[in-house]
């Protein structure tokens, strides 16, 4: 149950990171489509502002040249003899440096649209990963699960301490135990023995006592048995 329970908070961890990030995710994301929306209109804006000048430049310039025809002489451009309506000439006519800088400015602002588009999907794309992972699913509700699955882990791991502990004193006792039964064997072995010393002992003393016995007759000592033997 241990391994799973703590499987289980390993798991919950994880989502709980990936929701906390998705969430925050939101917010970047927001922000974001606001930038790439702003990016949109100021490249939008860059390129109107481009195509206007560009488009003043070349109605200025054929101006310019409606006012060097002279009637049936050709035109420069065209070649025609007759100007019914040649363009009427502007107050003003944007340089070629105008114009230029515009095409830069519209393209430096195209740059930084594309660099809003791109880390727009990048967020997107990141928390569609994390959601992947935590669902929707509020962080603090994914928080509280993973705290009880810690509380839960932390007893676990107490009990288990515990039988740890219960186990080796049982182990020990049951050491202390043997140790015991085998001294009670060798001092039973040792009494055993000296059981056996003195039951020799008493057949040697029967044995010295019978032989003595025997060498005193019927007299009633042997010593008694020698003197009477050295008197006859």
């Amino acid at each position: 149950e241990l391994p799973g329970e703590r499987a289980r908070a390993d798991d919950l961890d994880r989502r709980l990171a990936a929701a906390q990030r998705r969430d925050h995710l939101d917010g970047l994301i927001e922000r974001a489509e606001d930038a790439h929306r702003a990016a949109v209109d100021t490249a939008q804006n860059a390129r109107d502002r481009h195509q206007d000048l560009q488009q003043a430049r070349l109605a200025g310039m054929a101006a310019v040249l409606a006012a060097e025809l002279l009637p049936g002489e050709p035109c420069r451009v065209c070649g025609a003899t007759e100007h019914p309506a040649p363009a009427a000439a502007s107050a003003d006519i944007p340089d070629e440096d105008a114009v230029e800088r515009a095409r830069e400015e519209f393209e430096a602002a195209q740059h930084r649209r594309e660099q809003a588009a791109r880390y727009l999907d990048g967020l997107r794309v990141e928390r569609d990963a994390k959601l992947e992972i935590a669902g929707e699913e509020p962080a603090a509700d994914i928080a509280a699960e993973r705290d009880a699955a810690l509380v839960r882990v932390a007893e676990l791991d107490s009990a288990a301490a515990e039988v740890d502990r219960l186990d080796a004193e049982l182990r020990r006792a049951e050491a202390e135990g043997e140790e015991k039964r085998a001294e009670a064997e060798r001092v039973a072995a040792s009494l055993q023995s000296s059981d056996a010393h003195d039951a020799a002992l008493a057949d040697e003393h029967a044995r010295h006592s019978a032989d003595l016995a025997a060498a005193c007759g019927d007299d009633p000592s042997l010593e008694a048995r020698v003197d009477r033997l050295d008197r006859e």
